[in-house]
């Protein structure tokens, strides 16, 4: 609280000196009326005589002088307000605001009371501070290796982030983040080969040494790219082949029928693209001597040679690859021989009517059955007369040895594979051959 102008008390005293003077000796009350204009600080209080006053206003109080008389006071009262200031500060973040002796950092609103000079009452002033925080921007790049990015001056040419503190435009720290990436140069290699002869284009190069090339393009990134190219020639692969074939027989080769002997050449794409030379040694071997073939009764006997297959009617005999052959159909039989290189001939046909050899069967009053069989067959005789039985297979190996038969006897083969076999019988000087077949 301050003072005003005019303290109460003074007003108080002041009024009482007054009334006294103005008493008279006949003793008649004299009204003394008077006026006070007057001013205190909001807050504090004005009295006449008992009568507090706080407000602005015009007040009248009657109050009692020393002789007993009423005085009526008029007071013109003013309440002089605070004086109110206000204040506004900036300042970048990390700088200090001074106020009223105190160090303020911190963006808030900060109030302090003074006394006014002019008034001698309370000023309140106010101030608002506002503490700028760094403006933090990013921003990037990107390079190829060998260049040079610039930034604030400063030339970079590492990948990273690189800072740099500058001043906004509202004069505090900007601190800005400069990530640079630097692209590295990108290499490749390739090989590639060609045919003797051709060439290879290489970024609109036609190559056709071998060797080593090296060129650098600019990648999709807009970079150096460096690709390396190893050139080399497919060799010509030379391809020899030897066939043999038998007199008569042709070889089919590269579209062409050959039936001569001679050495054949040809060129032909090789799996690597080139040409291939192919070179073909035709061979015609000679095929053996037609063979002939030698009937002794039901047995026909084909001429030396080291193989042998028996046809009867255009159609092999099934087993039957002796030199011996025991007919026992009717029909044309012919032999078929393999010579030592692997070519055939076939004998004429010999005509044989097998009817003698049932005749045969018929007059030694034998029988085999049934034929064919599965191994397990009878050999019956008419008469009582002893012979002796041998089983051998088609090439005249023996299977049973001799065994004497009179009468009717069963054999038991079924060991034995499919195929077929032979019964000779001899009686006396004579031996008699019975064809049969194991069927499984």
């Amino acid at each position: 609280m301050h003072n005003s102008v005019f303290t109460p008390l003074k007003y108080v005293l002041a009024f009482w000196v007054f009334m006294l003077t103005t008493y008279t000796a006949q003793g008649v009350c004299l009204i003394t009326d008077s006026t006070i204009t007057t001013s205190i600080c909001s807050g504090d209080t004005f009295y006449v005589g008992a009568y507090a006053h706080t407000q602005t206003n015009t007040y009248t109080d009657t109050l009692v002088n020393a002789a007993g008389c009423d005085s009526i006071v008029t007071l013109n009262l003013t309440v002089i307000p605070p004086v109110a200031a206000t204040l506004a500060d900036t300042i970048c973040s990390g700088d200090t605001a001074h106020f009223n002796g105190k160090n303020l950092t911190v963006s808030g609103t900060y109030a302090d009371t003074a006394i006014s000079f002019t008034t001698g009452c309370d000023s309140i002033t106010t101030l608002t501070l506002t503490v700028i925080a760094p403006v933090r921007t990013t921003i990037g790049d990107t390079i190829c290796t060998g260049d040079i990015a610039y930034f604030n001056g400063r030339a970079y040419t590492i990948s990273g982030a690189h800072k740099d503190t500058l001043t906004s435009v509202s004069g505090c720290d900007s601190i800005v983040t400069f990530n640079l990436l630097v692209r590295p140069v990108l290499t490749g290699s390739i090989s590639q080969s060609v045919c003797r002869g051709g060439s290879y284009n290489f970024n609109g190069t036609q190559l056709m040494l071998e060797g080593t090339y090296i060129d650098t393009l600019t990648n999709g990134s807009g970079c150096d790219s460096v690709i390396t190219l190893t050139l080399t020639y497919n060799p010509d692969v030379p391809h020899n082949i030897s066939v043999s074939i038998c007199q008569g027989s042709s070889y089919a080769y590269n579209g062409d029928t050959l039936i001569y002997s001679g050495v054949y050449n040809d060129t032909l794409v090789a799996s690597t693209g080139c040409d291939s030379l192919v070179v073909l040694t035709l061979n015609i071997m000679p095929n053996p001597l037609e063979p002939y073939i030698v009937a002794s009764g039901d047995t026909l006997t084909a001429s030396a040679a080291p193989a042998y297959q028996w046809v009867l009617n255009g159609s092999a005999i099934a087993g039957d690859t002796g030199i011996n052959l025991v007919t026992t159909q009717t029909g044309d039989y012919q032999v078929e021989i393999t010579g030592p290189n692997g070519c055939k001939n076939t004998s004429a046909a010999y005509y044989e009517n097998a009817l003698g050899i049932n005749n045969v069967q018929s007059a030694w009053n034998v029988k085999l059955y049934p034929n064919p069989n599965n191994g397990t067959f009878i050999i019956a005789f008419s008469d009582n007369v002893t012979r002796v039985v041998q089983i051998t297979d088609a090439l005249d190996r023996v299977i049973m040895a001799d065994e004497i038969v009179s009468g009717t006897k069963e054999f038991n083969l079924t060991a034995l594979a499919g195929g077929v076999y032979f019964t000779r019988i001899k009686q006396q000087d004579e031996i008699r051959t019975i064809r049969f077949v194991i069927a499984k």
